[in-house]
């Protein structure tokens, strides 16, 4: 063969080869363009919820001027305050509400959404250190950018998706501590202890899987130094003392700080990390039941798209292993895919029942799953000719999985545009001063009604609860800091199980012949009926 020959069909492999490359940008940017058209679905339907809504309330309360490390959640009583996460992302959401004159719903959405999109930055700067090459990168960030819990929770008013950006900013700045090129630098420490303490004062649950990593990462980084005999004890000392024991420390002095708050309220009380230490860990003994893995393993779906998706690339990923005549090159990439799964698995463990009850907890932890699925994919997008068409394939159905999962799944519930109780907000509002106080009971402590009320509340923590049927317990000392005469409305929901606490609250509250109204299958008591108020 002549050389033009020879050149011309190496130029034609080279072309060859780069269209499954090509492929896969095309995928990644189809993929980026379908997540932030699904992000604005519902962009400016009602908040409503427990979590959103108590969200909503802490960030109106910083923009009122309440304060900002003590701000007020208004819903069991004076002082108001019951703070529980540090308020960074509230804070954000609070300066750009009085920046641009927003309304709340799509400032808070806008800023949960920008916080995802920038986890993609420590997630690739990780990946790259994981010596994955462009292409590999953007598959993953592919896989992430579809999922369909992300996309579910990343458009709400929550803190999840900042929590997360901070948590892959310190695992981020702990790679670079400790297997970067230039290890033990004091500028990696200093970034690692910066998001460490932020990400653990936003919240802790979701930053503990990732302090224990970076745990795990400074004593291999120290091991490797110590075999090399150029042990830096200064640096290593100053990386546990900052980027370990301080996030640690600051934590700690916040939940006391808290928890300090929430005693001075008799029903916050309740809500202490103390009170709350079972909620969050889970028993052994809910640990032990199969139920529960059972709906753990029934939400994969909306982390990562269909599970068989996930199941077929790891099959397809064991069989190329096994094929191998060099098994030994797929080896890291097994190696992060069960550091991965161990990473994901260990968050559950850690925080059980959190993760059981509530499915937006899989916030912290999914993106450990598409790493993993991502890290058995990116050898094959690798292959040699045509055999890369193989993980472009698998590539192409694993985000078709995802957004299928999204569009049957997801879709109509995050178009839906819930109301939450029009009809009680409106008696509320037409029938109570904009300043005054009513007791709900009914509703737990779900603040959606004191958010789209506007009303300060007093809520009932303990009804239905069994032995709780009349006992009024901390409730009543929430009455009494308020002060019965103040309190304007009583609402009664769940009438059933509200049946034979409502008198006593009523008596307490000095409500002895109140007007009754009634809305959303609830009723409204109130001392006397203001002009203009709705017809009982």
């Amino acid at each position: 063969m002549s050389p033009p020959a020879i050149a011309a069909a190496k130029q034609g492999d080279a072309v060859s080869a780069s269209w499954p490359r090509l492929t896969v940008v095309a995928l990644g940017i189809f993929a980026v363009i379908f997540s932030i058209r699904a992000m604005f679905v519902g962009f400016h339907n009602t908040i409503f919820g427990f979590r959103e809504s108590q969200t909503a309330l802490d960030i109106e309360s910083i923009v009122r001027g309440d304060g900002f490390l003590n701000y007020q959640t208004p819903v069991l009583g004076p002082p108001w305050t019951i703070p529980f996460e540090f308020p960074l992302y509230q804070g954000i959401a609070a300066g750009a509400m009085r920046l641009f004159g927003t309304r709340l719903e799509e400032t808070g959405r806008a800023v949960s959404i920008l916080f995802f999109y920038l986890c993609f930055f420590p997630l690739a700067s990780i990946l790259r250190f994981l010596r994955f090459r462009s292409i590999q990168i953007v598959a993953a960030l592919a896989i992430l950018s579809v999922s369909p819990l992300y996309i579910l929770y990343s458009r709400g008013v929550w803190i999840e998706s900042t929590a997360l950006f901070l948590s892959l900013m310190y695992v981020e700045q702990m790679i670079r501590l400790t297997i970067g090129e230039r290890q033990w630098q004091y500028r990696h420490i200093a970034g690692a202890t910066l998001f460490g303490c932020l990400a653990g004062l936003v919240k802790v649950t979701t930053f503990a899987p990732y302090l224990l990593l970076g745990a795990g990462l400074a004593a291999w980084g120290a091991w490797k130094v110590y075999r090399s005999g150029t042990l830096r004890l200064p640096r290593i000392g100053a990386a546990a003392l900052f980027c370990g024991l301080l996030p640690v420390a600051l934590t700690e002095a916040w939940i006391k700080h808290t928890d300090s708050l929430k005693a001075r309220n008799p029903l916050g009380a309740a809500l202490t990390s103390t009170a709350l230490t079972q909620w969050n860990f889970g028993t052994l003994q809910q640990r032990l039941q199969p139920r529960w893995y059972h709906l753990l393993e029934s939400r994969v779906d909306r982390e990562i798209g269909y599970t068989a998706a996930a199941v077929l690339i790891v099959g397809v990923f064991t069989g190329l292993v096994v094929a191998a005549e060099r098994p030994s090159r797929w080896a890291r990439y097994a190696r992060v895919a069960a550091i991965c799964s161990a990473l994901y698995a260990a968050a559950i463990m850690l925080f059980f029942n959190l993760h059981a009850v509530h499915e937006y907890y899989g916030y912290a932890n999914a993106v450990c799953l598409v790493v993993g699925v991502g890290a058995m994919l990116a050898p094959m997008l690798e292959l040699p000719g045509s055999k890369a068409w193989v993980g472009v394939a698998l590539l192409a159905i694993e985000l078709g999985a995802s957004i299928g999962c999204y569009v049957r799944n997801v879709y109509p519930e995050q178009a839906q545009d819930l109301p939450g109780q029009p009809v009680l907000a409106a008696i509320l509002d037409q029938t109570t001063d904009p300043q005054s106080v009513i007791l709900i009971t009914g509703m737990d402590w779900s603040p959606t009604l004191a958010y789209q009320s506007r009303r300060r509340a007093i809520m009932d923590l303990n009804y239905g609860l069994p032995g709780h049927t009349e006992d009024l317990g901390g409730i009543s000392g929430s009455i009494a800091m308020q002060g019965p005469g103040t309190i304007s409305a009583v609402v009664a929901c769940a009438k059933g199980e509200n049946a034979g606490r409502l008198p006593a609250l009523l008596q307490v509250v000095g409500m002895t012949n109140p007007v009754v109204m009634h809305g959303d299958g609830c009723d409204v008591y109130e001392r006397v009926a203001a002009p203009g108020a709705l017809t009982p």
